[in-house]
Parts: structure tokens; sequence; C-alpha cells
């Protein structure tokens, strides 16, 4: 009971006082719970008074000292690797550029006076962030830095600060934009949930309806505080570009001396650039930035490590040799370690992983030989006739590869783009070249299926003497057409009203007799012609390394299994056939469509002694020299270490099975006689007294009163073949009149650019050995 400070029991019956009873707190327990109370009070005020203290004079201090820092992670741009023509110039590379970018608060005008404050207070020790004075000195002092800022980077970089503030208060007037446009809304926002709220409350509910509803309103909905917190967007934390370009020298003093530069960032990006513009546009494609809404093909495929491309920064190669050779060509980014403070300034950086530049490509393509087909093409095509509203829109192609290793060395497109366009987004050109009828953006070398004509005579000649029923000496007569005068014609009959009289092979692949091919194609059949032309590899792509290529298309009769075709014939769609599609076929007609690229290999098979090139435009993928692209910046001297041979890897020749080299003997004989004969179909346009050519003209009907498309195609020289080539011009007409002289002129650029070299001996035998066995033929037929 004596725990209690008033107590009911009378003095007697307490216990009698010590001397110090005064202060006995058994006795007294008053004194007890006071000094108890007092113990409390103390504790609690000391708590109470260091929290008024911290809320109070120390709060800028813990405004400042917060968990402030935070850490980014952002990818370091690589370098894709080169592509160099064969002579070593450079036909696409990279393009450093170093930005300056500012952040967003220290170009902010007039500054931000939360930002000033917290900058002025970063520049002074804990002590003197409470002294007033010294406080508004360094706001002056972030001002006067500010001003000094501007001044030295228009020094440094020799722009005006007139064009500085320009883009300055361009970026500033973008972001209070946005600013404004998301602060109406949160107005917006906040307005309608008020009204809401009020309309949820129904006034005519009962009142313990209505106290549930507030009660329920007030616990989910979060407290109004009576004001609006500042509104702060990403977008006024970041860096934003303020010079596009400047040299490496001046990025690197930003970069060494960042107190000089507060608040500037150097950005290192790279562009693709392709000095030559529209030279070989179509082999050499286009690489462009990877999209946010796309992933990047080759994405942790990098010697096995855990690699991804950055969207925005990384490239991707969208056609041509960039995109076939994306996985050599692309470099792999790096990645950094950025802690930005809570202004998102960046303080620190750190490299995780440096970036790996791409390898370089030396392609098999001859500049100069290139350039020169491209010139003649162009001339060509501008002398045909277009009418785009009848499907007639001039167009070509010219390719010209090795007859022993597949290499191209030219393979021109008309018309074509500037490849620059593509990287630039240049949306209006862009739109202009999709809407040209002519398709500029068409890579007609290997993507273009025409019908052939009498080029395919030569694939007909192999067919007609390997089927053992066809002699060279054997004859037809034609009188210039076949059964009908009104079907069924030679050319020179349609145009002429005369015949070839009695032509043997020979004769007819000189003079295109269209009748010689129909009678002897009636005699074997339409299968002994398909089985050929699929062992020539017609019907399917050629495998070069370029992408999208397409293989044409190889009617075939009913029950016709080749087993020499493509591997998915036995699953193709059997056609109807007729007795006229054998005909047809025969002469490069029908529903026959073969590529540039296919004659091109075909005519390298005769030529080689029967051996299938597979055609290629990549010599070789070279090592880089180093991963950092600062070390590899604009040298582009030659490189030979880290290089493969991609020529004896991936292209090597294969013997076309079964076919003898008597066949093709007899063959290239009649195509010698096409140009070197003076009653060769490309004698008058073609020939030429100091290099033996041999080939063969086609002109492939249409149809639909559309004008006939114009082939030559053949290898030279006749007597050592070096080259094949093949010129296609679209609705063009007669092959030997339009596209004879593009070839007669692409042999040509081949002397000039040391290709070929003319040997007058000789070449008066090759030509009096075509006038030898013309002269033969005629004989015989005159017996």
């Amino acid at each position: 009971m004596l725990n209690r400070p008033i107590t009911h029991l009378k003095s007697s019956e307490r216990s009698p006082r010590t001397s110090d009873a005064a202060w006995n707190v058994d006795q007294n327990p008053t004194i007890r719970l006071t000094l108890l109370f007092a113990i409390f009070a103390a504790f609690f005020s000391t708590v109470a008074g260091r929290l008024v203290y911290l809320q109070t004079a120390r709060a800028e201090a813990f405004q400042l000292e917060e968990n402030q820092h935070r850490v980014l992670f952002e990818a370091i741009p690589t370098r894709n690797g080169r592509i160099l023509a064969s002579d070593g110039r450079v036909l696409a590379y990279d393009v450093e550029q170093f930005q300056i970018l500012a952040h967003y608060r220290w170009l902010e005008d007039p500054p931000n006076p939360n930002w000033l404050r917290k900058a002025a207070l970063s520049r002074l020790g804990t002590h003197e962030r409470y002294d007033a004075d010294l406080v508004a000195h360094a706001k002056q002092q972030v001002l006067s830095s500010r001003n000094e800022l501007w001044r030295s980077l228009a020094e440094l970089t020799d722009t005006p600060e007139s064009v500085l503030a320009k883009n300055r208060h361009a970026i500033q007037t973008r972001i209070e934009r946005m600013v404004a446009s998301v602060e109406k809304n949160r107005v917006q926002r906040r307005r309608l949930q008020e009204e809401s709220a009020h309309q949820n409350l129904d006034e005519n509910a009962p009142w313990w309806k209505r106290t549930w509803e507030l009660l329920a309103t007030t616990v989910t909905t979060s407290p109004d505080r009576g004001s609006v917190d500042p509104l702060i967007l990403p977008e006024q934390s970041r860096y934003y570009e303020l010079i596009d370009s400047v040299p490496l020298e001046i990025a690197a003093r930003i970069k060494q001396h960042p107190e000089q530069f507060p608040g500037l960032q150097i950005k290192l990006t790279t562009h693709r650039f392709y000095p030559e513009q529209t030279l070989a546009s179509h082999v050499v494609g286009s690489r462009t930035v990877l999209r946010e809404d796309e992933g990047h093909p080759h994405d942790g495929m990098h010697s096995g490590e855990e690699v991804s491309q950055a969207p925005g920064i990384s490239t991707v190669g969208r056609s041509g040799v960039e995109r076939s050779y994306d996985y050599e060509l692309a470099g792999v980014v790096g990645k950094q370690r950025l802690v930005v403070n809570s202004q998102g300034e960046i303080i620190q950086t750190e490299v995780l992983r440096a970036p790996r530049s791409g390898k370089d490509l030396n392609l098999t393509l001859s500049i100069d030989l290139q350039q020169t087909a491209e010139r003649i093409l162009d001339e060509a095509i501008s002398k045909v006739p277009s009418n785009p509203n009848h499907g007639v829109a001039p167009g070509g192609a010219i390719v010209a590869l090795d007859v022993h290793s597949g290499a191209v060395v030219a393979a021109a497109t008309a018309p074509r783009f500037d490849v620059n366009m593509m990287v630039n987004s240049d949306s209006q050109a862009w739109q202009e070249l999709n809407n040209d009828p002519r398709r500029p953006f068409f890579p007609r070398a290997t993507h273009m299926t025409l019908p052939p004509g009498s080029i395919f005579k030569t694939l007909t000649s192999v067919a007609l003497l390997e089927s053992g029923k066809i002699q060279t000496d054997q004859t037809v007569h034609c009188r210039g057409y076949l059964d009908h005068p009104h079907s069924h014609r030679c050319y020179i009959f349609r145009h002429y009203g005369i015949g070839h009289h009695d032509v043997g092979l020979h004769d007819a692949i000189c003079q295109s007799c269209n009748v010689y091919f129909f009678s002897m194609a009636r005699e074997i059949g339409p299968e002994g012609i398909v089985d050929w032309a699929q062992r020539f590899g017609f019907d399917q792509p050629t495998g070069i390394d370029l992408p999208g290529e397409q293989g044409g298309h190889l009617p075939r009769p009913t029950g016709n299994e080749s087993a020499h075709g493509s591997s998915d014939s036995g699953h193709r769609h059997r056609e109807p056939w007729y007795p006229g599609d054998t005909l047809g076929l025969a002469i490069g007609q029908s529903r026959l469509t073969v590529t540039p690229m296919q004659i091109a290999r075909m005519m390298a098979a005769v030529a080689n002694d029967g051996w299938l090139v597979t055609p290629h435009v990549v010599r070789e993928v070279i090592s880089p020299e180093s991963s950092n692209p600062f070390e590899r910046s604009f040298r582009f001297t030659d490189r030979s270490t880290g290089s493969s041979d991609l020529t004896t890897n991936q292209f090597t020749p294969r013997r076309i099975p079964g076919l003898s080299t008597g066949t093709l003997r007899e063959v290239r004989r009649g195509l010698e006689m096409v140009v070197g004969h003076s009653k060769g179909t490309g004698h008058r346009y073609v020939h030429r007294k100091d290099i033996p050519i041999a080939g063969k003209t086609g002109t492939a009907e249409v149809g639909g009163g559309k004008p006939d498309h114009a082939w030559f195609a053949g290898y030279v020289p006749a007597n050592d073949p070096k080259y094949a080539f093949v010129v296609v011009l679209e609705h063009a007409g007669s092959g030997g009149r339009m596209a004879g002289p593009v070839a007669k002129e692409l042999i040509q650029g081949m002397v000039e650019c040391n290709l070929l070299h003319p040997e007058n001996e000789g070449i008066a035998g090759s030509r009096n050995d075509s006038d030898r066995a013309f002269a033969a033929s005629d004989a015989g037929r005159s017996r």
C-alpha cells in the first residue's frame, strides 16, 4: 500500500521513520514516482529535442546527403566492320561522331531555384550551409560557372554563343511543353477524382451508409495535403544534344577537364557512310540502327558471351552483304556503369565491357569495272522507251564473274539508289524512289526472273547432244516456221519473211534458228531439257552470298522426276503440259524464268569444261586490329592478318554430273560463231578483232503487246575463257541490237581495267576457225 502516493493508513500504522525518513523512498512513494517521471521526461525530452534539431537546423544537410546517388548502365557504341573493294577502296565504313550533351538543369534559363540551391549547397561544407551569406555567394558562383561554361564552349568549338543559346532555348521549350502537358493532365485527373468522390456520397442515403462510404473513401484514398508537389519529369534530369559533331581533340579536352565544363557530357556515336553512294548499292546493301521493337539476330552469339545489342545504338544489316555478312560485320556494343546524383548529373563512370569492333569484308568486285558496267547500263536503258501505264519501265542488269572460281567482278543494276539515303532516313527521297515504277530498290542481278529467250538454246544444245539422238552434223530445213506461218517462227521470218534453210547445231546456235530447236526438242522430248536444266542449277538459287536470291521457274511435264533437280522438286505443283510447252522451253520461252546470275553461271560452266561455280561477292573476312573504336578511327590501311579465304572453304565448284567435254566443245564452237562469224547474230554488234568472244543473243518475248527483253551472254576470251558475263535489258527489243553493244563495251571495260589483255596473234585464227566451221556447214547442206 506504500507504493501509492496517497494511502488510507493512519500514521500510527506506518513503519517508524528512520533519521533520513525525509528521503526514504520506501516510506515516501511520492518521491519515488517523481524521480521515475523525471527520468522518463528527461529521456523523451532529449529524443524530442534531437528530432526538432534534425528537422530544422539539419534539414538541408539531410536533404543533400540522403540517397541521392543512382547507378545506371549504358551501352557503349561499337564500330562495325568496313566493306572494301578488291583494290582496297572503301565502300562502307562507320563514321565516328562526338556529340556534346548538356544537362537540362545547366541549360535551363532561368535556373530552377531548387536545383540552384542544391548546386550551391554542394559547394559548401556542413557548417557553412547554415550561413545565408555563404549560400548566396555560392549561388552566384554557380551562375557565374554557367555563364563561363557557355563562353568557354563557344570559344572551344568555334560556335557563336547566340547559336548555343538558340539550341538551349529549343531544348528548354520542348521540355517545358512536355511539363505543361503533363501538369494539365494531372490537374484534370485531380479534379475528376474530386468530382467522383463527391458523386459517390449519396446525401439521401441513411446516415450509417454515408458514414461507411466516407470511411471507405478516407481509407482507400491518399490524404489531401492541401498542396500539390511540384512536377518533376525524368526528362528534366537528362542530358541533351547541344552540338552534333565535334573533332576528337575537342571531345578529349572536355572529357579531360570536367571542372571547366560542368554539366557537359561527351557521347560517342557512329553512323554508316557509303562514300561511293550509288555504286554497287544492291551488292553492298545498307545498315541502319536497330529499332526498339526488333531484336538483334545475333544476340548472345559472339564467342559464347552473353551479349545483347542495344536498340538505338546497335545496327543491323538490311540488304546486300551488309545483311548476309551481318554476323561478321556487326561489332559488339560495350557496357558501362554510371553513377549519377539526384539531379541526373554523372559523377562517376566505369567500363564493365569494352566494345568490340566488327570484321572487315574484302569484296571480289573490281570498282573500275563496276563503274563502267553501271555507266554503260544507264546509257542503255535511257534509250529504252518507258510506258509505266502498260507495265513497261526500263531496267537492266550486268553480271561478270570468274569462270573458274565464281568470283563476281561486276554486278550492275539499273536504276539504283544512294545507300546513304537509307541511313539518313530521308523519308521524302525514299518515298519518291519507292514509287518509281522502275523499282530502283529491286536487285535485278539476283532477284529478277525473266524468260531467257534464245540464251537458253545453249542449255538446250547440251541436252540435245547428251541425249545421244542428235548429231552435230544432223540438219533441219528451216523455212522460217515449224508447221504454220503464224506460229513457232524464227525471228528473221517474223521480221523479214525468210528462213535459215538447212542448219546443223553450230548453224542453229550461230543464227539462233528457232525451227531447228523446235524440231529437235520434239524428237528428244521435254524431259531431257528439264533434266539438264536442273543439273545446271536452274530452278534454284545459285547460292551467291547475297540475301533473298530467287531461283526462277523451270516448268516440268507431269511425271518428270529428276535425280539432279532441286531438293524440293518432288513436292512441286505439277503443271499441265502441252506440246507447245516443249517447243517454248527449247528456245527459253513457255513458263521458264531465270535470273541474270543463273545465266552467267551457265556460261561459266560451258566455258570451264562443266564445273558449276557458286557465284560470290566476298573474297575474305578480315579481323579487326583493335576492339577500341578510338584506336581505329579513320585508318584505312590494308591489312593481311586475321583473314580467312572464303573461296576455298565455301565456294568450291562442283562437277556437273554426266556432262562430257565433247558436248561442251561442240556447244562452244557454236557460241564462238555467234560473234566470230559474219552471219552470227552477235557479230555486227559484239565482234572485236583483238579479243575472241563467245556468246549468245536472246530476244525473249513477253506478250501482252509489250516489247521483248534483250539478252546477251557469253564468256571471254573464247580461246582461253576467264570471265563469263550477261547483259539483260528489260523491254529493250532485240538482244543482238540492244544488249550486244553493251556487252562489247563491257569487254572494252575489262581491257581498260587490265582484266583482259588483247592478243592479236591467234585471234585471226580463231575467227578463221569460225568461218571454216560455218563454211563446212554450208558445204554439207549443199551436198
